[in-house]
């Protein structure tokens, strides 16, 4: 047999053996049948148009749930503006406690200006929730489920980091300090400890800062980097035990032994020993029905200058924020939270302040609203003024939007603070001012907001 023919008969039992077709060529003139081969077949065009409808059914679904569950916020949140602009206007303040030796900051807005127990039970309560920003003024969003069917939220906002204390040598004095000391005696008796701190100091209990087996002495003493009143220097331990220990509450540190501080400059800047702030609050029942209101204030004493005694100008510029809601003509209320820019106007001759709050941003999103805060009486021996003040009066802010303005509706009023040398160039003119104001637009908007601002 020829190898073609060879060749050929093997092909045709490899193929046959196979079963996919006969082979000619010498053998049978037969052929098997191919076997049937299926196409897959997936959904028809009318299966997916059906899905397609079905997904975009549930998401239009969703979105309007949303919707409607965020009108039946902003309707409730209008109802509680309106409520607390028909009352006292600082109706629920707040209590605002810092504590130099943790920068931490405790808020308790149930307050009132009256002295009388507040409208808010259980107590207001909130724990740190997020940090916030209003310009330059940094603060904290604080939150707290209070019970199963309410929930408490407030937003506050510090100068924190905005301003500046006296340098180290005029805090201390000269009694603390000599000119010619390079370093200051520390004593447990004064109020050194809040100002105290270092990374190496003991966090809790008590610690020695003395190797063991060494003694310390004038010119080997302990050694501690840290700061005093935001200077940075070196604690220096020369007898004694030299232990730390946390101060009560955590306000700095408690220090045994003797100590002394040596400043890397003795004419750097201290921290302030107090901080200006502004905020706003909200409490939320399981009904959806709310409770609002604003603050503003000083962890200082309040200052009781009286600067309408004084002569000159002054301006200043700052943050405010709040709470607002706003129905257009088509009936959807927009709204929620703020911010926005404020600055302010006082001419101390004339005892009359006035200001303007404008590039907001509700709820993340820019505006083209402002807020005229017409002229107020700068009151004399308090450091305060105010415009119509009193409840049930409206008449001294201007909410403006796209350039056109409602009908005066609103109030607002606030505090000077930090006077400052009665020499040229300040003349003893106040260096920050804070306050609360409120807005209406016609019957579909209402604002309300607190403010913080510093002299340009």
């Amino acid at each position: 047999m020829s190898t073609y023919r060879k060749l050929m008969t093997f092909g045709c039992a490899a193929v046959l053996a196979l079963g996919l077709a006969a082979c000619g060529g010498g053998g049978d003139d037969d052929t098997a049948e191919a076997p049937t081969v299926t196409e897959p077949t997936g959904p028809s065009q009318e299966d997916l148009d059906d899905a397609n409808q079905r997904a975009d059914d549930a998401e239009d679904a969703l979105a309007a749930e949303q919707a409607a569950a965020r009108a039946a916020e902003l309707r409730q949140l209008s109802r509680a503006l309106t409520n607390f602009m028909a009352a006292t206007p600082t109706r629920v303040d707040a209590t605002i406690g810092y504590n130099p030796g943790t920068g931490r900051f405790t808020v308790s807005p149930d307050q009132e200006d009256d002295g009388t127990p507040d409208t808010l039970t259980p107590r207001f309560s909130a724990a740190a929730d997020g940090a916030v920003m209003a310009g330059m003024w940094t603060g904290q969003t604080q939150t707290r489920r209070v019970t199963g069917a309410e929930s408490d939220t407030l937003v506050f906002y510090t100068d924190q980091g905005l301003r500046n204390g006296l340098p180290l040598d005029r805090l201390l004095g000269a009694t603390r300090f000599p000119e010619t000391a390079l370093q200051v005696a520390l004593d447990n008796a004064t109020d050194d400890t809040p100002r105290i701190r270092g990374d190496d100091f003991a966090k809790s209990g008590s610690k020695s800062h003395i190797a063991p087996g060494t003694t310390v002495s004038a010119t080997r003493p302990v050694m501690v980097s840290g700061t005093y009143a935001g200077v940075m220097g070196t604690y220096l331990c020369s007898a004694g035990t030299c232990t730390s220990a946390p101060a009560a509450a955590g306000a700095g540190v408690t220090l045994t032994g003797t100590w002394h501080f040596q400043p890397d400059d003795r004419n750097a800047l201290t921290e302030p020993a107090d901080h200006r702030y502004f905020g706003w609050w909200l409490r939320e029942n399981a009904t959806g029905t709310m409770v609002v209101g604003t603050f503003a204030g000083s962890t200082g004493a309040a200052d009781t200058t009286d600067y309408s005694a004084l002569n000159g100008s002054a301006t200043y510029s700052g943050a405010a924020a709040g709470q607002v809601t706003l129905a257009p003509s088509l009936g959807q209320i927009e709204g929620g939270d703020f911010t926005a820019d404020a600055s302010l106007s006082a001419n101390f001759s004339l005892n009359r302040i006035s200001g303007m709050i404008d590039n907001f941003m509700v709820d993340g999103e820019a505006t083209d609203w402002s807020v005229t805060l017409r002229s107020a009486t700068i009151e004399a021996n308090n450091a305060a003024f105010a415009a119509n003040a009193t409840a049930g009066t409206t008449a001294d802010t201007v909410w403006s939007i796209g350039g056109t303005a409602a009908r005066p509706g609103g109030s607002w009023q606030g505090q000077f603070h930090d006077g400052a040398p009665p020499t040229a160039p300040d003349s003893g003119t106040p260096r920050q001012v804070t306050g609360q104001f409120q807005a209406t637009y016609g019957g579909a908007g209402q604002m309300i907001g607190a403010y913080g601002a510093h002299k340009e």
